[in-house]
């Protein structure tokens, strides 16, 4: 089912984190692409907004953004864009019901006791992106993909 608006997704990250959220935004991207989704892929980390140019821009992004992914992993829980006035931003956009907040599980750590763990994250049941019991990188993947074009079918 094809999407005429086109959604706008954000994925914030730790820098630490680059390398699978690269990966991560090139199979999404196609999946959702085959998918014939609309939509504007982004990627944002905590050097994005080192500057007080980077903020501003940053929090352009943020009132512009229909769907936040949250890359969960122990780097995100102390970066700047988690333990700045970014994330309390994106939980106010939530919120108001002008976006959607999504967190990715990418590996184990406790972020149970943040603004977003009552969120219902991806993959299904909790799993991590990094678990070894997927055969392979598609399987996350694929749960994140279908869950994103519901949501983005929804809108």
């Amino acid at each position: 089912m094809s999407n005429t608006t086109k959604t706008k997704i954000l994925c914030l990250h730790a820098k630490e984190d680059l390398k699978i959220v690269q990966q991560l935004e090139t199979r999404l991207t196609k999946h959702l692409f085959a998918a014939k989704q609309n939509i504007d892929f982004s990627i944002l980390s905590d050097h994005d907004i080192d500057s007080v140019e980077g903020k501003a821009i940053v929090h352009q992004e943020i009132d512009a953004t229909d769907i936040f992914l949250l890359s969960i992993s122990v780097d995100f829980l102390i970066s700047k864009i988690n333990t700045g006035e970014e994330i309390q931003m994106i939980m106010q956009r939530r919120k108001e019901e002008k976006s959607r907040v999504i967190p990715i599980i990418l590996s184990a750590c406790n972020w149970f006791n943040y603004p977003y763990a009552t969120l219902q994250a991806i993959p299904i049941d909790g799993k991590l992106v990094d678990d070894k019991s997927w055969n392979n990188i598609n399987e996350p993947l694929l749960d994140i993909v279908q869950t994103l074009e519901r949501i983005i079918t929804n809108r």
